[in-house]
């Protein structure tokens, strides 16, 4: 079960992460380095522009919580 939710989690995390990370770059050069270097100037900038990145910021929280879960179950 706790392997499970690791990869499923690891997944959804990079996957989500990625797709925030190419709208941070697509902003502009500072917040992608920001976010290439610091997992929170992510979220915020998920936050910031929530109507456009509802999912990757949705998918990235989720999978980060995936992780959390699957090291509390092992």
């Amino acid at each position: 079960m706790a392997l499970v939710l690791l990869i499923v989690g690891a997944i959804l995390a990079v996957i989500g992460y990625v797709w925030l990370l190419i709208a941070c770059f697509s902003e502009s050069i500072p917040w992608g380095v920001g976010a290439l270097f610091c997992g929170i100037v992510a979220l915020i900038f998920g936050a910031l522009n929530w109507a456009e990145l509802k999912v990757p910021t949705l998918l990235y929280i989720g999978g980060v919580v995936l992780l959390s879960i699957s090291e509390v179950v092992k």
